[in-house]
């Protein structure tokens, strides 16, 4: 799905006579939802299709892009497949490889979570080594960020989110410099009150929310429908995209929320159902 934001950090692969780089954003622009969802294009030549096929990966893997999901582990998978590498591409390529060209999300590597933590720690080090540089105060607290104790390592307990979960990272800063990491990951659910429940990611009641800024185009329900999971309630414009928003259960319409032509942010509740009483559920 298209997102919009702001690119927090963009750097691209460098341009060569085999390597075409079409590139519509900077580094801090905005991706708004009145554009096309494409905002760069990579071309690549080689004397074959094999040597074509590993230099569009080496470029790919040369895209860094924070702030924003893209295709790019998408267009990974698929220009590394056996099929797509012989030739054998057709209209039903996608769905046919579907499990191996979009699979399930799996948890982060260790290694990159370390390098992740490792990250925010010697970001924290440079402005620490700036605040130095600048204060009178040499003895201050603030212009160390080495974790020194005496007669003891030091242990910093932090968290980052891997999709889902929290995964915590004992970070020890030890004398000589260096930082020894330990991680445990654990999961933990609550039940979302409903007075905030419509601003979750599955709305009230599982209600359908917009996945994306956008224009509502067409409503096809009003309020007392009765509708069944799958069937469309609406149709949003965004990205130059046509997106359907489907019932995702069985159940009446108690209110369309948004009218056609209305603009709607993403994660906005859209249609609100009409609660059933629990026995009704279990009997349908």
């Amino acid at each position: 799905m298209p997102e919009t934001g702001p690119l927090v950090h963009l750097s691209i692969p460098p341009a060569d006579p085999c390597t075409r780089i079409e590139t519509g954003v900077r580094q801090g622009d905005e991706v708004s939802v009145h554009y096309d969802p494409m905002i760069a294009k990579l071309v690549v030549w080689g004397a074959d299709r094999q040597a074509a096929l590993t230099k569009l990966r080496y470029s790919l893997r040369q895209y860094h892009i924070v702030g924003l999901h893209t295709n790019i582990n998408f267009l990974l998978n698929l220009s590394g497949h056996p099929e797509f590498e012989a030739g054998n591409v057709h209209t039903d390529f996608i769905p046919q490889h579907h499990k191996e060209l979009l699979p399930s999300r799996k948890a982060a590597a260790k290694e990159s979570l370390c390098q992740a933590a490792l990250g925010l720690i010697l970001k924290e080090k440079a402005m620490s080594d700036a605040f130095t540089l600048q204060t009178q105060d040499q003895f201050s607290p603030f212009s160390s960020s080495s974790g020194r104790r005496l007669n003891l390592s030091y242990t910093r307990n932090m968290t980052l989110k891997d999709g889902k979960n929290n995964v915590a990272i004992a970070v020890t800063y030890n004398h000589d410099g260096s930082y020894s990491m330990q991680e445990g990951s654990v999961e933990i659910d609550i039940p979302v009150p409903k007075y905030l429940s419509s601003v979750g990611s599955e709305g009230t009641q599982g209600d359908p929310l917009a996945p994306m800024t956008g224009t509502i185009e067409k409503v096809f329900v009003k309020a007392g429908d009765r509708v069944k999971a799958g069937d469309s309630l609406m149709v949003m414009i965004a990205m130059k995209m046509e997106h359907t928003i489907k019932a995702p259960k069985d159940g009446t319409v108690k209110k369309v929320l948004c009218r056609e032509g209305a603009q709607a942010s993403r994660h906005t509740l859209l249609v609100e159902f009409e609660e059933e009483e629990p026995d009704k559920r279990n009997s349908e």
